[in-house]
């Protein structure tokens, strides 16, 4: 495959760096969820999305999701390590925004839990975020990309985030946020963002 090399991004931008994408993600993430473009469609449920039961206490770990990339992101002390991972999440992001402007699909949300506690902490989740902007997943392939660029880590960080990753990836099932093709979708989005490589010119 080939590699598109980009700019290294130096220690002392980091943080403006990250505020700066954050702010400008949650306003083109928002436009393109509450004011779509076309139509938004249903994907066909599988028999997988009728299985999985919607479990509530695992929002917690599908909100956690934000947490886990800025954590890896901060864990990069090498400028080329954490350069490439946020070239590739930023690349992934944009791939997804694409999909979401031209191909907008949205979930058939479920009626919120019983548990009022649960069921507060829903709304609440469905308020702040659109049932559009479904395909593919950015909290797959976002998790994704992060979990993948934990190897300059240490081995027992780097096992714990895997298992970190995946269960958030699972989330995006048993809160009913997604279809089991959108994880299909964020996974193949994770792929095609491993073009991208950051390195200090010569």
């Amino acid at each position: 495959m080939r590699r598109l090399i980009l700019p290294l991004i130096e220690d002392k931008a980091k943080k403006r760096v990250l505020v700066w994408s954050a702010a400008v993600f949650a306003l083109i993430y928002s436009g393109l969820g509450h004011c779509p473009w076309t139509r938004p469609v249903y994907l066909p449920l599988t028999d997988l999305d009728r299985a999985i039961p919607l479990l509530p206490w695992t929002l917690l770990i599908y909100l956690s999701d934000y947490l886990f990339i800025l954590l890896v992101l901060l864990s990069l002390k090498k400028a080329e390590d954490f350069s490439t991972a946020f070239y590739r999440m930023i690349v992934g992001i944009g791939l997804s925004f694409v999909i979401f402007l031209f191909f907008p699909t949205v979930y058939p949300r479920p009626l919120l839990p019983a548990d009022p506690l649960w069921g507060e902490t829903f709304l609440f989740l469905h308020f702040l975020d659109q049932p559009t902007n479904c395909f593919p997943s950015l909290h797959v392939s976002m998790t994704l990309i992060a979990a993948a660029s934990m190897r300059p880590s240490s081995r027992g960080w780097r096992a714990f985030g895997w298992m970190w990753a995946l269960a958030i990836c699972l989330s995006t099932l048993t809160t009913r946020q997604h279809y089991v093709w959108d994880v299909l979708g964020g996974a193949a989005i994770a792929w095609a963002a491993w073009v991208v490589k950051a390195r200090r010119e010569p």
